[in-house]
């Protein structure tokens, strides 16, 4: 057979060949599209399987022809033997993934391990058989026991410092903040050192690593590189993070601490550049000179925010949160960057302002050196009305809204007597700048309330004349009689004592909020609903539960022990609405009971009644009421004259100064 006929021979074989494995890749590309595409199966573990294996089995798939080819093929016989090794490869991680896949892996997907575990092992699952399979198609003798020994030793050396590493940087539950802080900084400089310290053992102990002297003496310079960095940082980290911030309280900022960091690392560069690898320093600072001066130029504005945010940060006019006032504009410091404040002001809109600006403007900080901030108001009374009255008068309106601090206290000052009002200015103190408006109406609405039903007259020259309509001063006196002839104890009082009692009631008007009174306190004044709507409110003096919370109409009145006895309050009463109150003092009532016996009988004993027929109502609530109502029967009499001569003794002790 000649040359040709050899050659087409060889050929005819090789498109034989090439034919069937087409036909077997095509024939396993089937049956792989049947069982990871058609098929459903019906267990979740074979799913997830399914799933897992698709792609690992397409590189088999290809794998199997190619290596079938290769041993029929003269020409592919060189790369028979890394074929075989690969499909030997897939196999093993075939059999591998399955394995995990069905001790590690949920059905969902999930992984049943933490993710740094998950991690680990999915590494180790793949990084391993892929270095031996590196290592057998390059030819290196992995398999050589000395080979063998030295990988094991070089991979003990390794297990051992990972595991210092992860004692001192997982394991140890640091507690002290220099630690926490060391921790933090060092852990990446740390796990280089250790990577680096096991390559400097492996090129020194084992002479089949391909290196050179000057490689060795480089990574030996690299360790000691590593050394500096981890000894600046650990001086970094213990001044900025440990020394300023917890021994010294005093918070350093970021743009601060970033720059010296930078610093320090050029100053280290440079260093070795010039003492370690013995350069010449000349040509890189003029360079480096010339290049400063060209981008300082470019940079004007932008580097002056830089370092005016710098001068900033380290003065600390101000920081994030506080409520500031710089060029007419007033609010809340949102933002600190290098270049700019953003600055939230009331209206809800962003004001930037650049560094630069600020370092040259007046900043009023409303937040510095405290959160307590001073509030003032200025009122003129009339001039008929004592300064003393006008004092406690706004002194107490202050007091009464809950945002003003009773610490430092409110100051009220005289400040002018003008032509037609003595001027007040009211100094109040409240914790949050932001809430000002707020509680300036709430403190200006306390004192017109309060200034009303005193009648407080606050005048301001009126040009327009407004006339009008008047109640007659006989109109007035009926309606307040018509309101204490609803009230039982002083509906049994004559004619003659009403009429006092009308002349001397006034009404007062209590805005909506606004404690008429508080339970516990001492009192000497009644009430009569005229308008609006109160809440009653009592609460158990040992556990402060409240057991009564009721609302009480137009019509309906209460203090009256407080009026007759002096009693402390027994509930406090919140106006719900502005409410105005037909209001009787002890002083008013003083007229017609000094003197005169026959008026503290009757009201002792319709006082007396009223509460007998409380506890009546109280005892028929109990279990067994039949029997105290029988019992209770029997001796209501002699109880009535009991509980009358008990009001009567306190009504005369209470008025007799």
């Amino acid at each position: 057979m000649g040359p040709d006929e050899v050659f087409l021979e060889i050929e005819r074989h090789n498109l034989e060949v090439a034919a069937v494995a087409l036909l077997m890749l095509l024939a396993l590309f089937g049956v792989h599209h049947f069982f990871f595409k058609h098929l459903q199966p019906r267990h979740p573990m074979l799913r997830l399987l399914q799933e897992r294996l698709r792609y690992l089995t397409t590189i088999f798939v290809f794998l199997v022809p190619l290596r079938w080819a290769a041993g029929q093929i003269q020409e592919m016989v060189t790369i028979l033997d890394e074929l075989h090794v690969g499909v030997i490869f897939v196999l093993v991680l075939l059999g591998l993934e399955s394995l995990y896949s069905l001790l590690f892996i949920e059905p969902d997907g999930t992984p049943r391990l933490s993710p740094t575990v998950h991690f680990g092992l999915a590494s180790a699952l793949y990084g391993i058989p892929g270095v031996v399979f590196l290592a057998l198609i390059s030819g290196f003798p992995l398999f050589d026991r000395a080979m063998l020994y030295a990988l094991g030793s070089i991979f003990t050396v390794y297990l051992c410092m990972h595991l210092l590493y992860a004692f001192v940087f997982k394991w140890v539950n640091w507690t002290h903040p220099l630690a926490l802080a060391l921790k933090a900084r060092l852990r990446f400089w740390a796990y280089v050192t250790v990577l680096g310290l096991v390559c400097y053992f492996a090129v020194t102990r084992y002479t089949f690593i391909p290196v050179t002297g000057n490689m060795v003496d480089n990574l030996a310079l690299c360790l000691w590189i590593l050394l500096v960095c981890m000894v600046a940082e650990s001086i970094l980290a213990g001044v900025f993070d440990f020394y300023f911030p917890v021994a010294k309280k005093s918070e350093i900022p970021t743009l601060f601490r970033d720059l010296t960091r930078a610093l320090v690392y050029i100053g280290l560069a440079t260093f070795f550049v010039g003492f370690v690898l013995k350069r010449d320093l000349n040509s890189l600072l003029v360079g480096s000179a010339v290049i400063t001066v060209s981008i300082g130029f470019a940079l004007q504005e932008t580097l002056g925010n830089f370092f005016a945010g710098l001068a900033l940060r380290l003065s600390q006019p101000y920081t994030l949160g506080d409520y500031v006032e710089v060029a007419n504009f007033i609010g809340r410091v949102e933002k600190i960057d290098w270049r700019q404040t953003a600055i939230l002001t009331n209206n809800g809109d962003y004001v930037l302002m650049p560094n630069s600006m600020l370092a040259k403007e007046a900043i009023s900080n409303h937040s510095s050196p405290t959160r307590l901030h001073a509030r003032y108001i200025e009122v003129g009374t009339h001039y008929r009305h004592p300064p003393n009255m006008i004092k406690k008068a706004m002194l107490e309106a202050a007091a009464s809204v809950p945002d003003v601090l009773p610490d430092p206290r409110p100051e009220l000052y005289i400040m002018d007597f003008s032509d037609s009002a003595i001027l007040y200015r009211l100094r109040y103190w409240l914790a949050d700048f932001g809430e000002r408006f707020r509680v300036d109406t709430q403190v200006r609405a306390a004192v017109w309330y309060r200034f009303k039903r005193d009648g407080i007259e606050i005048p301001f020259p009126i040009r327009t004349l407004v006339k009008e309509p008047q109640v007659s001063q006989d109109e007035l006196l009926d309606e307040v009689r018509g309101f204490l002839q609803t009230v039982d104890f002083l509906n049994a009082l004559d004619e003659e004592a009403l009429n006092t009692l009308s002349h001397r009631a006034r009404f007062q008007l209590f805005a909506g909020g606004e404690k008429i009174c508080v339970q516990g306190q001492t009192g000497d004044s009644f009430y009569i609903i005229k308008s609006g709507k109160v809440q009653v409110a009592a609460a158990d003096e040992d556990t402060g539960e409240v057991f009564l919370c009721a609302e009480i109409a137009p019509g309906n009145y209460f203090g009256e022990m407080a009026l007759l006895t002096g009693e402390p309050r027994s509930a406090t009463v919140t106006a719900l609405v502005d409410s105005e109150l037909l209001t009787l003092s002890k002083d008013d009532l003083r007229s017609i009971i000094v003197g005169n016996s026959e008026v503290e009988k009757i009201i002792s004993n319709v006082l007396a009644q009223r509460q007998l027929r409380t506890a009546k109502a109280k005892e028929e609530a109990e279990e067994e009421r039949m029997a105290r109502a029988n019992a209770s029967g029997r001796g209501q009499g002699a109880r009535l004259d009991q509980l009358s001569e008990q009001f009567l003794r306190k009504i005369q002790e209470f008025f007799s100064y």
